[in-house]
């Protein structure tokens, strides 16, 4: 199924000095935005506490809820409405969890009566078990990347990246030892990686890696002033694998293109990729993104940040395909082009320079 005529012909690489700066833009805001708000918004899942919901039978404010729970020493807690005037969130990094409902249900039975709200849902984490999951989060999303940056180098140039292993193996053993700070560790793992993908002309990989690392600040960065829970994180490693897969069918179609066509301009020739699987990106970014909307507006508020997060990374993910990993395929080989010819200038003046002396003797 075509959703445009072949042969169009939209000059995306051309407009790339639009569109770098654009990226660039939006990642410092999504930075700013994280570091103003002090970091993510780690839900019960990640921080450890209790989460209880309560539904009342009339809408009710949030202050009015906050006075009640002053009376047993909960007034500080998160408090938050849900959807509607009905529904109130309410999170406290306390993790008895029986006692802190039988406390809050009495405080409200003080304020309200019984028969008006009802408690619809209680749940808690240890600090332990936030502590566990925090690393494996932070795990899964460094190995994640480091495994589709293997695949990608084996994938389009048969090079199985040996020091990328040895970057994730040395990640891992160091991640056993209670002193290292994960994400300095996951820092510093994607800086090696970059750095061996220059140094063995791994450009797709390198590529990919840009653009996963554009897509994760950004989302993240839209989700500075959301819940970061589980199901955040799931959504998360679903758009690196969704950004990953339309990464791979804009390269794949480049390399075609570049095995038949190997006179022709760079530039043009991934143009020309991208214009061709461009159908095939708008079809499959579009079904999935009304899904995703539906999702959004119709899933209610216990799958709101999830369905929010795929929305923002299957936006930037797509565009991520064509703006960042394509656009840095081209950057890498002008930059390739220029210091050929820088390297043939200084060979060229060092030949002139060696025959004058020549003459000169």
């Amino acid at each position: 199924m075509e959703f445009f005529k072949p042969g169009i012909n939209f000059n995306f690489i051309g407009n790339r000095w639009f569109f770098i700066p654009l990226s660039l833009s939006l990642i410092v805001i999504s930075s700013i935005a994280v570091f103003i708000r002090g970091g993510l918004n780690p839900g019960i899942d990640f921080a450890g506490g209790t989460l209880v919901e309560i539904r009342f039978s009339k809408n009710v404010k949030v202050a009015e809820v906050r006075d009640a729970l002053k009376e047993v020493g909960l007034g500080k807690s998160e408090i938050q409405q849900l959807g509607n005037e009905r529904d109130v969130l309410v999170k406290t990094i306390l993790s008895k969890a029986g006692k802190i409902s039988d406390q809050i249900k009495e405080a409200l039975s003080k304020k309200f009566k019984k028969e008006n709200f009802e408690i619809l849902r209680v749940e808690m984490v240890g600090p332990a078990a936030g502590e566990d999951l925090r690393y494996k989060a932070q795990s899964a999303l460094l190995y994640s990347i480091i495994g589709m940056i293997i695949y990608i180098s084996y994938r389009f140039q048969n090079k199985i990246a040996i020091p990328i292993m040895a970057i994730a193996l040395l990640s891992w053993v160091l991640s056993t030892f209670a002193w290292m700070n994960l994400t300095v560790l996951s820092i510093f793992a994607l800086a090696a990686s970059l750095v061996v993908c220059i140094f063995f002309d791994l450009r797709q990989a390198f590529a990919s890696i840009i653009a996963l690392i554009h897509d994760v600040i950004i989302t993240i960065g839209f989700l500075a002033n959301k819940e970061f829970s589980l199901p955040v994180l799931a959504a998360v490693l679903t758009i690196i694998g969704y950004s990953m897969n339309d990464t791979i069918v804009v390269f794949d179609r480049i390399r075609e293109n570049f095995a038949k066509k190997r006179e022709e301009n760079y530039e043009t020739m991934i143009n020309s990729a991208i214009n061709q699987t461009l159908s095939r990106t708008i079809l499959t970014s579009g079904l999935t993104l009304v899904a995703v909307i539906a999702l959004f507006i119709f899933g209610g508020p216990v799958i709101h940040d999830f369905s929010f997060a795929l929305l923002v990374g299957i936006v930037f993910g797509t565009y991520s395909s064509v703006f960042v990993a394509s656009v840095t395929l081209v950057i890498w080989k002008n930059l390739e082009v220029s210091n050929k010819a820088r390297q043939k200038q200084v060979q060229t003046s060092k030949a002139k320079l060696a025959n004058a002396n020549e003459r000169a003797r």
